[in-house]
């Protein structure tokens, strides 16, 4: 699956915008270039996002002290996320004498599928049940999964903005949330975000006692048979170089690597 640069900086802004809508308070754009920073009020996490128009280097260099001037106020470390797609040639360079280190842990990527490519549309897994969340029980439940796929990801902070954009469709964009059940116990979570013909899957969890069964794979399938329903033909998710669950899950459905993401910080 090959992307444009224009396609790319919409895959990466609206994954932004579904991440933000779901656990982020604040959104700063800088018109120069695009420039979309999420945070939200828990002290021990942050995150930066860019999505560059540059026509040179020195445009972004010209904006560094306004980024490290957002994120000293907040007493946090300055943060940029860079790709191939984002970033102008020999910018990692450039800000790495800026005093700027990557932080390996931090690198995704992106994958893609085109629909006319998607792979086991018949893949079925035994005892699993998939509902979309429509009432505060049924996404109560997929909270509960989501936290316990999580181990290390509290979402308890998050369960009031969650249940506001449960009930909303914030910024033209439909979210469909969906939980999977094994003997009637929520096992695993996972949200569809569609704008037009583009869709992308996040939060997918699954409780590790459950993992590789298929169950992540099957309720991918399933939200993209159902976001194709509503017109989405193009279809997204991100993951860390290293969640080879997730991608071993995304592979199997056809999904092809279209942009890796690194992250960049620098100490106030």
């Amino acid at each position: 699956m090959n992307l444009t640069r224009l396609e790319a900086r919409k895959v990466i802004r609206f994954n932004n915008l579904l991440w933000r809508c779901s656990f982020y308070d604040e959104l700063l754009t800088l018109p120069c270039y695009e420039m979309c920073f999420v945070l939200n009020t828990d002290a021990k996490f942050m995150n930066c996002a860019m999505n560059f128009d540059l026509d040179s280097k020195e445009e972004l260099l010209n904006e560094i002290p306004n980024i490290e001037g957002y994120f000293k106020k907040r007493r946090k470390p300055s943060s940029i996320y860079l790709s191939g797609f984002d970033a102008p040639e020999k910018i990692e360079n450039e800000i790495s004498t800026l005093g700027y280190k990557e932080i390996k842990d931090e690198e995704a990527i992106f994958w893609g599928l085109e629909y006319g490519s998607l792979k086991n549309r018949d893949l079925n897994v035994e005892g699993l049940d998939i509902k979309e969340c429509r009432t505060e029980d049924e996404f109560a439940e997929y909270l509960i999964a989501a936290s316990l796929g999580y181990s290390d990801f509290d979402y308890t902070p998050y369960a009031s903005s969650l249940s506001k954009l449960f009930k909303t469709h914030i910024d033209g964009v439909t979210q469909l949330h969906f939980a999977g059940y094994v003997d009637d116990k929520p096992v695993a979570s996972g949200s569809m975000g569609i704008c037009f013909d583009t869709a992308i899957w996040i939060n997918a969890a699954v409780v590790p006692e459950y993992r590789r069964k298929g169950i992540n794979t099957r309720m991918m399938l399933h939200a993209i048979t159902e976001a194709n329903k509503l017109g989405a033909d193009k279809f997204y998710f991100c993951t860390d170089v290293d969640n080879y669950g997730s991608i071993g899950s995304g592979k199997k459905l056809g999904f092809e690597e279209v942009i890796r993401q690194k992250m960049f910080s620098k100490e106030g």
